[in-house]
């Protein structure tokens, strides 16, 4: 599958919320998983077969993240699941990646830091 570069304001958001005292996502219906503001993303944990993370309901249709600068950590688990995903981009701030922040995510190609 091939996907084109793309921002929000082109696409159509599906899904949005907060995963840090002051960060928030977006999910676009093209897939792309987007996480901005300022500080350290939630850790999350696995119980009865799901993670808690806001996104789980939509894991399956995740295929592109972007961690914007100010971001300073990624989550314990916080992409764990994501068969679909391909590519992470991560910009800037990010000094900690969390336990198993990418576990079981088979299709993941590239990640750029």
């Amino acid at each position: 599958m091939t996907y084109t570069e793309s921002n929000e304001s082109d696409a159509d958001i599906i899904d949005s919320g907060t995963c840090g005292s002051s960060l928030t996502w977006t999910l676009t219906n093209e897939g792309v998983l987007t996480v901005s503001g300022s500080g350290a993303m939630d850790n999350y944990t696995y119980d009865a077969g799901a993670v808690d993370t806001p996104w789980w309901g939509e894991i399956q249709n995740i295929v592109r993240v972007e961690i914007e600068s100010g971001v300073t950590t990624i989550g314990d688990l916080a992409l764990y699941g994501c068969d679909s995903l391909e590519t992470v981009t991560i910009l800037g701030d990010v000094g900690t990646i969390g336990d198993y922040a990418f576990y079981d995510c088979d299709s993941l190609e590239t990640v750029t830091i």
